[in-house]
């Protein structure tokens, strides 16, 4: 929720919301990295924007289930990230 008000918070939180976002992107990046050099994870996309992919699903699940004033799922979400990456590499 912060980092869609980003811009209107005082700067150091801010700062703390843009840092907390490019450290769970570096992170995923990583993963995705490793996961493509070791064929664990198709490469059918940079692992940059995978990650992005990965964290603003995730992201807009939780908003969303909010909005909804209800668990969205964040579990089936994730799992169905994973799939998207499996079933590619199944058909490969």
């Amino acid at each position: 929720m912060l980092g869609a008000e980003v811009e209107g918070l005082p700067l150091l939180v801010a700062k703390e919301v843009k840092r907390f976002f490019k450290k769970n992107i570096d992170w995923l990046v990583g993963a995705i990295r490793e996961g493509q050099g070791d064929g664990t994870i198709e490469n059918i996309g940079t692992p940059k924007s995978l990650a992005a992919m990965f964290l603003c699903s995730l992201e807009g699940a939780m908003v969303v289930g909010r909005g909804l004033a209800q668990d969205a799922g964040l579990h089936k979400i994730a799992a169905t990230l994973i799939a998207v990456i499996v079933i590619a590499k199944l058909q490969r």
